[in-house]
């Protein structure tokens, strides 16, 4: 709805039900969250697997949180 209405979203995901959050404009996650999409192989850390993500979001940018680690985001201008 937001997309229709020419609204940025950002969301929190918290399930693991990816349909939920498609084309929001900003995908954001903590580790755990994040890792589940990637069937827990660990969080995604290449340019072309946080790509991969932001793709399968139709998202402009995923933010992850990292705890004592920080915060880490990917968009179009890289990581």
């Amino acid at each position: 709805m937001a997309n229709k209405l020419n609204i940025a979203s950002i969301v929190d995901i918290k399930v693991q039900t990816k349909e939920r959050y498609i084309g929001a404009t900003v995908i954001k996650g903590n580790k755990k969250e994040i890792t589940s999409f990637f069937n827990n192989a660990g969080l995604p850390r290449t340019e072309t697997e946080l790509q991969s993500l932001k793709d399968m979001f139709m998202t402009e940018a995923i933010i992850v949180t990292e705890g004592k680690d920080g915060i880490a985001m990917f968009n179009d201008n890289g990581y």
